[in-house]
């Protein structure tokens, strides 16, 4: 340590009192049992929203995508999005769709402001955490709301109804 130039003032380890908080829990109304997370997620199999919204102008942002399964992922999405929704009791338009392999996340906020200046929720599919970093902070500057998922968690998930069931659910909150 001192190579660092660190000294060491204590050979004891501080000591605190600590306490390890509860998971967030939500009601969904209707006399249901609050729901608690789980390993991070929230078990929304077979739940129905209390005071559900429609969802009018959205879009889908495919930002990464393997070229392989392509089609097969996003017609899957679609779907399963859908069905998911109706479940819940949400009412949805269909959304819009861009495919932008490549684009800059600022820019795609810019033109989404320009193109689609009432869209409510912006859907992304993207493959790492540079990108999330980026879509969040495009979110709070530009004002609008966003949801990421992994195309790769999601083309996984596709083979598991059960899976892919709650994985959906978990998006659509």
């Amino acid at each position: 340590m001192n190579a660092f130039g660190i000294k060491q003032v204590d050979a004891e380890l501080i000591k605190l009192n600590s306490c390890i908080l509860s998971s967030r829990q939500i009601s969904l109304g209707d006399g249901e049992m609050p729901i608690t997370t789980r390993f991070g997620k929230w078990d929304m199999k077979n739940k129905k929203v209390n005071d559900p919204i429609h969802i009018k102008d959205w879009i889908i942002i495919w930002l990464h995508y393997d070229d392989r399964n392509f089609d097969r992922v996003k017609n899957a999405f679609y779907e399963n999005m859908e069905k998911c929704f109706a479940n819940k009791g949400i009412k949805c338009d269909r959304p819009k769709i861009m495919n932008a392999r490549g684009k800059n996340v600022e820019d795609l906020f810019k033109e989404l402001r320009v193109k689609m200046p009432t869209v409510s929720l912006a859907f992304f599919f993207i493959g790492n955490q540079e990108m999330y970093d980026s879509i969040k902070k495009c979110e709070e500057k530009y004002g609008i709301m966003t949801q990421c998922a992994s195309y790769e968690k999601f083309a996984e998930q596709i083979q598991n109804d059960a899976k892919l069931e709650s994985y959906l659910s978990n998006l659509a909150m």
